[in-house]
């Protein structure tokens, strides 16, 4: 096992592009090769939850860790999944208020950086951490881009996938330059295409 995990973020700023897909294959592959995978759900719609954890229903996700009101901690939030060599931090109807909420107060409080700071204490722990994110360029999004080491870019090779992607890449460049000298672009990977 690696010291630190890299720490993969799967983001675009439009849906159906793969990004949940994405995440499932690196979990697979990763497991395949007998490593262990930490994932992140921080989509509301929760499908990556759902893939790997079906019914679930514990009250406590990902949302804990953006609770200005305690102490980010993994503990309690990392659920083992059916597959040997997956956990899983799910998302829980309780992450959306996170994208409606202030922006000033995600500041105020440094939430932006408390995932961060908990994947920094389970980098040791694991191979890979995969964060699936929402389709758009939300609170949730900007924190796993401060957490990540990098970002790939699942895409439509179209004229309205590719404009998600630039705003995806501005926003990849801004965290860089203010909260996360690691993160690199590692890629974009088109998952849907149409033959002409």
């Amino acid at each position: 096992m690696a010291d630190a995990a890299p720490v993969l973020v799967s983001l675009n700023h439009k849906g159906g592009t793969g990004k949940t897909h994405v995440a499932y294959l690196v979990a697979s592959v990763a497991r395949a090769r007998g490593q262990r995978c930490l994932l992140v759900d921080l989509d509301q719609q929760a499908n990556l939850t759902s893939s790997f954890l079906p019914g679930h229903t514990s009250p406590t996700g990902v949302e804990r860790l953006f609770d200005p009101s305690q102490e980010p901690s993994a503990a309690g939030v990392i659920h083992a999944t059916p597959y040997d060599g997956i956990d899983l931090i799910p998302a829980t109807p309780l992450l959306a208020p996170l994208d409606l909420s202030d922006q000033t107060a995600w500041q105020a409080h440094d939430l932006h950086l408390s995932l961060r700071g908990v994947l920094s204490e389970l980098r040791g722990e694991y191979d890979y951490v995969v964060l699936d994110c929402p389709p758009r360029l939300s609170l949730t999004s900007y924190a796993a881009l401060c957490a990540a080491s990098h970002l790939i870019v699942p895409l439509e090779a179209a004229d309205w996938g590719a404009r998600g992607t630039q705003a995806v890449v501005a926003t990849q460049r801004l965290v860089f330059e203010r909260y996360n000298p690691e993160l690199v672009l590692l890629g974009y990977v088109v998952s849907r295409y149409k033959r002409t």
